[in-house]
């Protein structure tokens, strides 16, 4: 039985291992550059200019965050993933692109809710517009220039901002009031209630509330109130929203698309 399984396995013609084939192909390369296409034609068609704007600058974005464009000596631009991108991250990214695609289709077919999401993140109600827009409410003092925040920041250790509890500045205070006096019952989030935390002054065994689980207590309430507060719009974006609303501003109108190929 041995020298029979002896003889069949020396019989075989085994093939050596071959060197190693990348995971990443010129297929890949090339549906990836199909699909970064096909998305900024998708945002060319959105029927509002704010939002093609928007949109292309966000594709853009984050596609460069895992490919790099560059020209070769002979003329040529290739694109290259990066190489401290992982490829498990990048399939997934990937992914997210063409359900993106299929998202921005569907808006520029005319269904609300997929229009309705790309205008939320186009001014700020949901997404990364939001939260830059929030940021700039909870600037430091601008009379304080880079060198003397980098400065601040370097004498503030890491245990000290662990116990730092943070604090709303005017423009939140203001924002935060009045909010909470007009509720809006367009933004999907739970309605604002508190102007400042309500700390307990004693635990569950009636002991002294803890100065540790203080800090925590305020930072989760000001986390929860900055997710629920609606940032103001720029005063342009404002006005041009307001005139369009009203009639005063003509619209563009929706832009003819293309055919494959053109």
């Amino acid at each position: 039985m041995r020298w029979g399984l002896v003889r069949h396995l020396s019989s075989l013609q085994l093939k050596p291992p071959g060197p190693l084939q990348p995971t990443t192909t010129v297929n890949d390369h090339r549906e990836t550059i199909l699909l970064y296409r096909a998305l900024l034609r998708q945002c060319t068609y959105l029927p509002d200019s704010a939002a093609r704007k928007y949109m292309w600058i966000h594709v853009v974005d984050r596609f460069h965050a895992y490919y790099t464009k560059f020209k070769l000596p002979d003329g040529r631009t290739v694109v290259r993933k990066n190489k401290a991108v992982d490829e498990k991250k990048l399939s997934g990214a990937l992914k997210d692109a063409r359900k993106s695609l299929k998202y921005l289709q569907r808006a520029n077919d005319g269904h609300i809710n997929n229009l309705r999401t790309v205008l939320d993140m186009t001014y700020g109600r949901v997404g990364k517009r939001r939260r830059q827009l929030i940021f700039k409410l909870q600037a430091p003092d601008p009379l304080m220039d880079d060198a003397s925040v980098a400065t601040l920041s370097a004498q503030i250790s890491q245990e000290t901002r662990r116990k730092r509890v943070p604090e709303l500045t005017d423009e939140l205070s203001a924002l935060l009031k009045s909010q909470i006096k007009q509720p809006s019952t367009r933004f999907d989030r739970a309605p604002l209630r508190e102007l400042a935390p309500k700390v307990p002054a004693v635990n569950i065994w009636q002991r002294k509330f803890p100065e540790k689980r203080k800090v925590n207590f305020i930072k989760a309430w000001y986390a929860r109130t900055l997710d629920r507060l609606m940032p103001p719009l720029e005063a342009a974006e404002w006005e041009r929203l307001q005139g369009l609303a009203a009639g005063d501003v003509r619209w563009d109108g929706a832009v003819p698309q293309r055919k494959l190929g053109t």
